[in-house]
Order: structure tokens, then C-alpha cells, then sequence
């Protein structure tokens, strides 16, 4: 995803949300700095992560504009090609 995500940066909003509620966002922060991940990262407040049936880390979610649910994958799931067609189809909603 790292490498699909800058052409698609200017047409779909992307964030990693944490799936530590007690941690803050400075530890995502630092993480993000570390990986050298491009996207924003947030905090997940309230019972995001059990309203979205998150039980894993790198769950990944797509909504369209009306949000609705139109991607979820798992940790390992995916490739650059799925990630183009995620995205692709997101930035053309």
C-alpha cells in the first residue's frame, strides 16, 4: 500500500487509526515516523474499533463517500495490484 498510496494522496482520504485506545497520538506518531508511512494516523475514540468489528491489527477499511463499507482486508491481505483498484475505484466515487 505504501507504494500505490502517493498517486491516489490528492483523490482519497486515507488515516491509520491505532487499535490502542489508552495510547496516544504521539506513539502513533513515532511509529509512522519510523515506518515512513505517508498517511495521517489517528486515535480511535468511542467504540470505533468494535462498531467496525476490528479484532486484528492491519485491518483495513475502505469507504466510499456516503459511507459505506466497499474493501476490508486483514493483516497479509492485499497487494499493489488490489491496492490500485481500491483506490482507484474510491477516487472515482
Amino acid at each position: 500500500m505504501k507504494q500505490v498510496y502517493p498517486q491516489y494522496a490528492d483523490e482519497v482520504d486515507f488515516y491509520a487509526v491505532g487499535v490502542f485506545p489508552s495510547e496516544d497520538i504521539e506513539v502513533y506518531e513515532k511509529f509512522r515516523a519510523e515506518k515512513d508511512y505517508p498517511w495521517p494516523v489517528a486515535v480511535p475514540k468511542g467504540g470505533l474499533l468494535t462498531d467496525l468489528r476490528v479484532t486484528i491489527q492491519s485491518t483495513k477499511i475502505a469507504f466510499d463517500g456516503a459511507g459505506v463499507i466497499t474493501h476490508r482486508a486483514s493483516m497479509g491481505d492485499g497487494n499493489p495490484e488490489i491496492w490500485h483498484q481500491v483506490f482507484s475505484k474510491l477516487a472515482a466515487s
